[in-house]
């Protein structure tokens, strides 16, 4: 059996902090395309991944939430929010106008006559779809898409509380005994 220093673990231990390290750079290098260089997610993951460093849209999104935390001080963060904000407004409008410009001709080509309008249809559901995409990101972006807490009560009586109630205000004497105080009303 080898006492080399390899047997101790740490050279796991060091290739383990060495990955951590690697990919510190790595959500460093995000970081900086998307705030410095206005990178999309899309165009950050296609960059990495044809650096020989495939990483996927959804963990760049991860990787840029993770590092705004550290990076930009709060009036900054707000600053980006609204940028963010900005431009999916953007696309919302731009969806929108499609949309209007796509309606427009469905109606001109049933003036015409034309029966057949599968084709709008289709395009209006993606459409639809991506405006709903669209406006998903805005509200996750905006914070407005958090459940909400509500706090209610119920209180449910059965017939046998009220016969149990009975029973222990005929055994007490007569007067009625109940388990929740505030329910007590007296007879005028």
């Amino acid at each position: 059996m080898s006492n080399g220093p390899n047997d101790d673990g740490t050279s796991r231990a060091s290739s383990k902090h060495l990955e951590r390290l690697e990919t510190m750079r790595r959500k460093r290098l995000a970081f900086d395309m998307r705030v410095n260089q206005s990178m999309s997610y899309r165009a950050i993951a296609d960059a990495m991944t044809a650096q020989g460093d495939p990483v996927s849209e959804a963990t760049i999104r991860i990787w840029i939430k993770e590092e705004s935390v550290y990076a930009l001080p709060q009036e900054d963060i707000e600053e980006l929010r609204q940028h963010e904000a900005a431009k999916i407004d953007a696309s919302e409008n731009r969806i929108l106008h499609s949309m209007a410009m796509l309606r427009e001709q469905a109606e001109r080509r049933l003036n015409e006559g034309a029966l057949n309008i599968n084709e709008e249809l289709k395009l209006l559901r993606s459409f639809e779809e991506t405006l709903n995409n669209i406006r998903k990101q805005r509200a996750q972006l905006l914070g407005t898409n958090r459940p909400i807490k509500v706090e209610h009560t119920h209180k449910v009586t059965t017939e046998f509380d009220e016969e149990v109630e009975a029973l222990v205000a005929l055994a007490s004497g007569g007067g009625m005994v109940m388990s929740m105080p505030d329910d007590v009303y007296e007879e005028a």
